[in-house]
């Protein structure tokens, strides 16, 4: 009978390449990974830098037009008081061009009587769109005369008052009469 001879204590020779092939291949792809890596983020480091001298320069330029903007913003406020007087006369003499004459004069007309006239009409523009009036009508009645002023409480005329009466020669009542007249939109 031959004998098998078992040996456990020594070393075998064992077959070890794949497993070399598989941790050299592990370790080289690592290697590459890394290497590649590294070019990553030196190229990301420089960019960054990049980004953030673009970043320090955007905001000096920003300070400086925030300067430019208050210091602008003051010298406005400074001509906007200083030419505030011309510019408030300009508007008040664009409103005044804008009131409407034939309005105004076409309202009185509906409100005075058929058998009244005035005879005198003194505006003064005043301030927005009011005028303060004082007109003479001349009136055959008193009734006439009453029907106007009713009307023109209707219309919502302000200050209406009677400032003094006389007959005419014809036997007209004349009247002198002042109110406010304001144009309303």
């Amino acid at each position: 009978m031959n004998r098998l001879s078992l040996n456990l204590a020594t070393n075998p020779l064992k077959n070890r390449r794949l497993f070399y092939l598989i941790c050299g291949s592990v370790v080289f792809f690592t290697v590459l990974l890394a290497v590649h890596s590294g070019f990553i983020f030196v190229g990301y480091k420089s960019k960054s830098e990049e980004a953030h001298v673009s970043l320090s320069e955007l905001e000096q330029r920003m300070e400086k037009v925030k300067k430019e903007k208050s210091d602008l913003a003051s010298l406005i406020e400074k001509e906007t008081i200083s030419r505030k007087p011309k510019i408030d006369l300009i508007n008040s003499v664009i409103l005044k061009k804008s009131f409407s004459w034939s309005d105004f004069l076409s309202d009185l007309e509906e409100l005075l009587p058929d058998s009244c006239y005035i005879v005198s009409l003194a505006p003064v523009p005043g301030k927005d769109q009011k005028i303060e009036v004082s007109i003479s009508v001349a009136a055959p009645a008193l009734n006439e005369l009453l029907v106007f002023i009713d009307h023109l409480n209707k219309r919502n005329y302000q200050r209406i008052r009677v400032r003094g009466e006389t007959r005419t020669e014809n036997g007209y009542l004349l009247v002198r009469i002042s109110f406010t007249y304001e144009k309303i939109f």
